[in-house]
């Protein structure tokens, strides 16, 4: 038998200890490791900005307010006074609000003519606001007799609302 491969009991014992004391080093750095990564997960998570459920809530109210002003023709009239009067009927009293509305002419060509913009805000500078968008087709009767309505401008509107 070859001398080198025989051990003494002290220098077993002290092998097996130096590998029991490098596995718990491992496991340790280990467990550390997944404690960091574990971190790094969690903190980049809660950085995502997601919106906040009155921030969701605005953004349909500014929507269906769109709609409805739109069904009820409230931008037909191009007068700023009247758009307001109907802003004022369709949201709650609390909510704040501000509205851009610009006009566009059709010409007979199919083109588009820029004619005016009416913007009124009721939203203090330090509130932020959720806006919605959409374009308007502006429709009129060519004669009061007429039961067709030809469109004869866009108006792109935007509704900002803000509690």
């Amino acid at each position: 038998m070859d001398k080198n491969f025989v051990f003494t009991a002290s220098q077993a014992q002290r092998g097996k200890l130096e590998n029991s004391t490098k596995g718990f080093v491992f496991t340790v750095d280990s467990l550390i490791g997944a404690a960091i990564i574990a971190f790094a997960i969690l903190s980049f998570s809660f950085t995502v900005e997601q919106p906040s459920r009155s921030e969701a809530v605005l953004e349909r109210m500014s929507i269906d307010t769109l709609a409805v002003m739109e069904e009820r023709g409230a931008f037909d009239s191009r007068n700023a006074d009247a758009i307001n009067a109907t802003v004022n009927q369709t949201l709650p009293s609390f909510v704040r609000y501000a509205f851009i509305v610009d006009y566009f002419n059709v010409t007979p060509t199919g083109g588009l003519t820029f004619d005016r913009t009416l913007t009124v805000n009721m939203i203090p500078e330090e509130r932020d606001a959720v806006y919605a968008s959409r374009p308007v087709p502006i429709m009129v009767n060519e004669s009061a007799s007429s039961q067709v309505k030809n469109m004869t401008a866009i108006a792109k509107v935007r509704l900002g609302v803000s509690l």
